[in-house]
């Protein structure tokens, strides 16, 4: 199954509701036919609707209508985390990619430890970024 991660890649805290609608109207018109329905919605950026309080409003209405049921945004600060509504199921994901790989090389938010040594995965022919 896949999930949506917007049309166009958008900030959805930020966005009006109007160009919620247009990116998630874009979404069925565009990329639904070829994926397939999914009720999974991972924020870009990890730009949720809301903070810890239930959802409720405009933004949540529109992406239920739109058939989303299950909300994922991204957290590197915990291990886990979960809220569970009566319309929906919302929680955290740890991102794996070079921007949590190098917050837990400094010592910053290491949450990937008890999966897996970053170092240990890192390929040591790859240029890094800064290096280039």
């Amino acid at each position: 199954m896949f999930a949506s991660h917007a049309w166009g890649h958008i900030n959805v805290t930020d966005s009006s509701l109007a160009r919620l609608e247009r990116d998630s109207t874009w979404w069925d018109e565009e990329v639904k036919p070829i994926l397939g329905a999914t009720d999974q919605y991972i924020y870009p950026f990890g730009a949720d609707i809301s903070d810890v309080k239930k959802y409720r409003g405009e933004k949540f209405e529109l992406l239920k209508s739109h058939g989303f049921d299950y909300f994922y945004g991204v957290d590197g600060t915990t291990y886990s985390w979960m809220q569970q509504g009566k319309e929906y199921q919302r929680q955290a994901r740890i991102n794996v990619d070079g921007l949590q790989f190098a917050k837990e090389k400094r010592g910053d938010r290491q949450v990937l430890k008890d999966f897996f040594d970053v170092d240990a995965v890192i390929d040591p022919a790859r240029v890094a970024y800064n290096n280039r």
